[in-house]
């Protein structure tokens, strides 16, 4: 096959493929049509979490995660998270020593419409993260630490999604 054919088989498979991928349905999220609708009514969320250093973590990430661009538009909806934590032991040594535990994470969360007074949305998003115990205390501390860092992130970015197919649906 010479080099000119061999350019336009490629260029119809490549047509071909897309045609078919565009006929699926499949839509991005944060499209043109509605992207823009969709990320103005995630930065409209007021956000509520538990006290203590799980709900800032959370809290954090939430912010980043619904409003990256540091938007300040009325609120219009607020989303209120509780959390549940638990930690279970993975690696147990011959001698009964602990040497790494799973944290489970759950945050359940309800979006509520602030001028309806209606509740829009409940769901929940779970994250399960390692870290190791070691012979130093504060390792140990700094390792855990930074598995609920990982989860809450891990956490902020399933609600996220789930809020935002939530306002795609709407319509924003």
């Amino acid at each position: 096959m010479t080099p000119a054919p061999r350019r336009l088989t490629v260029v119809m498979a490549l047509g071909l493929v897309l045609g078919l991928l565009s006929a699926c349905g499949l839509r991005p999220l944060h499209g043109q049509a509605g992207g823009e609708k969709v990320n103005a009514s995630l930065a409209a969320i007021e956000i509520i979490v538990p006290p203590g250093r799980s709900g800032v973590l959370l809290l954090t990430a939430m912010q980043r995660s619904l409003n990256p661009a540091q938007l300040n538009p009325p609120k219009a909806f607020q989303l209120v998270l509780a959390l549940e934590r638990e930690s279970e032991a993975l690696a147990i040594q011959l001698d009964d020593t602990e040497t790494r535990f799973d944290l489970i994470i759950e945050a359940r969360y309800s979006l509520q419409d602030i001028v309806a007074d209606a509740t829009l949305l409940n769901g929940a998003a779970t994250q399960v993260s390692s870290y190791n115990v070691v012979r130093e205390p504060f390792a140990t501390l700094v390792s855990e630490q930074d598995s609920e860092r990982r989860a809450m992130q891990a956490i902020a970015a399933q609600i996220r999604n789930q809020l935002a197919l939530y306002f795609v649906r709407q319509g924003a």
